[in-house]
Formats: structure tokens, C-alpha cells, sequence
């Protein structure tokens, strides 16, 4: 679903129309002399904000000004075109049995440290389906961030309620149980789930906070791909527990706590790669 900009420039105004380019609706409208947006629909402005970016100069408003008219990143460093599952996809295919081990593995469907990894890409990657329904109201999700460690971040989702990490975990048909510092899947316990979750978000949160230069709050999110069940009753709430599957609705029920130019500065620095690897 892409947007369309005409230029409208009659007596004495000089605006940009931005239209949805399937429904023909109205966007949103930027008045060039007043440097003033008027919203139809405020939740798509990051994609209102790409589709007049060639036509701003001068006349961007101060507030929007570092957001929009700075150099976008290179290639090599932009985020913004990472596939989801990506960077597990990678260490998966570095541990695939290689030669025969792989035929036989292949052949006798034996697990393997790979198999573990590849079933983790496509939680990712499911994840990222559900999260395509907040890119269309105007959300940002970064997907597969390698920082400095080698640790990567799943997801990065920016939106109104605010910044949040998405930690995924594919456990097929399981019964997860969460309390305050420990989750079970299937009654075995996993006690790095919670901690890597509250730690990955701070982490993001200092990076953001130092390279944005506002403070940057950061939400951990702990999705469960295939779950047969997830009880997070007994949880303290610090961190999100959801399905992956429902992870649209669990992020969009909250409170918006960013402007759209907040938003969007958050967006411009976090998309960058060199922010995470220093």
C-alpha cells in the first residue's frame, strides 16, 4: 500500500497532498510555507514523511528537521532493509552438518544444533508477519540488530505507545508457564529468558538515550511462537509476555507515550548500524 504526493499551488498556497495510492483518501497535507503538517490519518506519518522527503528543503519544520531532511544512512548501515530471522538464519547455516553428516541428518530427520536455530528464524519471522499489521498504521519495526557482543535483537518495533524490544522463543505446542525471574516450557525451566529480555531492552535503551540524545524508554517484549498455552499470571509486568501470534494486539492495547517528532528521531538514529556495534 503505497502513498501518492501531488503539489497544489493556488491562490497564494503552496501545499503537498499525500493520498493513499489504493483508496484514493487522503493522508495528510504539508503546508510549504508554513511549514505546518494537517492529519487525516497521524499513525501513518513515517510513511507521509518518506514520500514528501524529495520535495522538502528549507521549509521543514524545526522539530522534524534532524528527522527528515538529514543524509539518510548508507546502504551498508541501514537497518531499515534487514529481513527478519536473518541473523539466525546465518548461524544456523554455519552449523548445518555439511558433506554426508548432513545427507544422513537430512535423511533420518535427526535434530540438530542447527535445527534449533533454523526453528528460531521462523518464529522471527512469523512474529514479523503479525507485526506487518502495525507497519501499515505507521509503526517502524527494525528486525535481526547485531550488536558489538554478537547478540542480535529479533525485533525493534517503534511506535505512539512507545520503543520495545521483541525477544522470540518458537516452542511448538508447549505449555509456558512465567513467574517473576523464571519461565517453564513443558515444566523444565528457562531461567535466561526473563533476564536476557530485561537486559537486551536496557542495553537498547542506553544506546538510544546516549545516540538520540532524549531519554528513550524501552519496553521488553517476550513472544511465544506455537504455544499450546502461556500462563503469565504469576508474572511482575516489567516485561510483556505474549503470544507471537497475537503480538499486534498486545503492543497496539497501550497508552501512546511519543510525539511524531520523538518518533521519527528515534527512528532516524536507530536505524543506523554503527550505533549498535560501538
Amino acid at each position: 500500500m503505497g502513498l501518492v504526493v501531488t503539489r497544489w499551488q493556488r491562490y497564494g498556497h503552496d501545499r503537498l497532498y499525500v493520498s493513499d495510492a489504493t483508496t484514493k483518501q487522503r493522508v495528510a497535507f504539508y503546508d510549504r510555507k508554513t511549514g505546518a503538517f494537517t492529519w487525516d490519518d497521524e499513525g501513518r506519518s513515517y510513511e507521509v514523511i518518506e514520500a514528501i522527503r524529495p520535495f522538502l528543503g528549507s521549509a521543514v519544520p524545526e522539530a522534524l528537521r534532524g528527522a527528515i531532511v538529514d543524509a539518510p544512512p548508507s546502504a551498508d548501515s541501514d537497518l531499515w532493509q534487514n529481513r527478519a530471522g536473518e541473523a539466525v538464519a546465518a548461524r544456523a547455516a554455519e552449523l548445518r552438518p555439511k558433506g554426508f553428516q548432513g545427507i544422513a541428518a537430512r535423511l533420518l530427520g535427526l535434530r540438530t544444533e542447527a535445527t534449533y536455530w533454523e526453528a528460531g528464524a521462523k518464529g522471527e519471522r512469523i512474529v514479523d508477519k503479525r507485526l506487518g499489521k502495525l507497519r501499515r498504521d505507521g509503526w517502524v519495526v527494525l528486525s535481526s540488530i547485531v550488536k558489538r557482543s554478537g547478540a542480535d535483537i529479533d525485533h525493534l518495533v517503534i511506535g505512539p505507545p512507545g520503543v520495545f524490544t521483541i525477544n522470540t522463543k518458537h516452542h511448538r505446542d508447549a505449555r509456558i508457564w512465567v513467574g517473576d525471574n523464571m519461565v517453564k516450557v513443558n515444566n523444565f525451566k528457562q531461567p535466561v529468558y526473563l533476564r536476557n529480555s530485561r537486559h537486551e531492552a536496557a542495553s537498547a535503551a542506553k544506546i538510544l538515550t546516549s545516540a538520540v540524545g532524549i531519554d528513550v524508554a524501552v519496553t521488553p517484549v517476550l513472544a511465544f511462537v506455537g504455544a499450546a498455552s502461556i500462563n503469565a499470571r504469576d508474572g511482575r509486568g516489567d516485561v510483556l509476555i505474549t503470544s507471537g501470534e497475537d503480538i499486534d494486539r498486545a503492543l497496539r492495547d497501550r497508552l501512546a507515550v511519543y510525539s511524531i517528532p520523538e518518533r521519527e528521531r528515534i527512528f532516524g538514529t536507530a536505524r543506523r548500524a554503527e550505533i549498535w556495534l560501538a
